[in-house]
């Protein structure tokens, strides 16, 4: 009796391995869209903790300062307040004592635009309304009264642009902004 043999394949045909790559290009094009919004997302959340370390630093600070919080300098290459005996530093020179490091006062987003980072050292900017103010309220000055203001009504820090959440022709919309109260939002 004789036996028959099969030949075997011993891989695929160029067929059958292009249309894998397509089924997978495909797949990956429809899934683009979605990773992109992720990361933005996550960059998002990363800001906004940020911001909420340094509002914590900020009540420590004026904890530390009988209540008051610290007087920032906005450009230290071109101080606003040229006097230093006054205790007006830099954001991240003022709450280092208080744990936080470079990669505290750097958006991601921030990184991909203007860059406030590589110029000032810090991507987001102190309120000048809440220097030298107390924590619990803060006084708002208008032309005619001055006004007591709730701390969720006051800003600490914001970014320095609006590099979050882009339109639909990619246009940056919204910024985030830290509360004296330690909220954050996105606006």
């Amino acid at each position: 009796m004789k036996r028959v043999r099969f030949q075997t394949r011993a891989g695929f045909t160029i067929i059958e391995l292009l249309c894998v790559i397509a089924i997978i290009a495909v797949i990956a094009s429809m899934l683009m869209p979605t990773v992109g919004k992720a990361v933005e997302r996550a960059n998002n959340i990363k800001c906004q903790s940020n911001l909420r370390q340094i509002g914590i630093a900020a009540h420590a600070a004026a904890t530390d300062h009988d209540n008051t919080f610290p007087i920032i300098e906005f450009d230290p290459k071109n101080p606003a307040y040229p006097d230093t005996s006054d205790g007006a530093k830099p954001l991240p020179e003022a709450l280092a004592p208080y744990g936080l490091v470079a990669a505290n006062f750097q958006c991601p987003e921030d990184l991909k635009g203007p860059n406030w980072f590589a110029k000032l050292g810090c991507s987001y900017m102190w309120s000048p309304i809440s220097e030298d103010e107390p924590t619990a309220a803060v006084t708002a000055y208008f032309r005619r009264r001055a006004v007591m203001l709730a701390p969720s009504r006051v800003r600490l820090a914001t970014d320095y642009e609006a590099v979050h959440f882009p339109d639909e022709t990619g246009a940056r919309k919204k910024m985030n902004m830290l509360y004296a109260d330690g909220h954050v939002v996105a606006r």
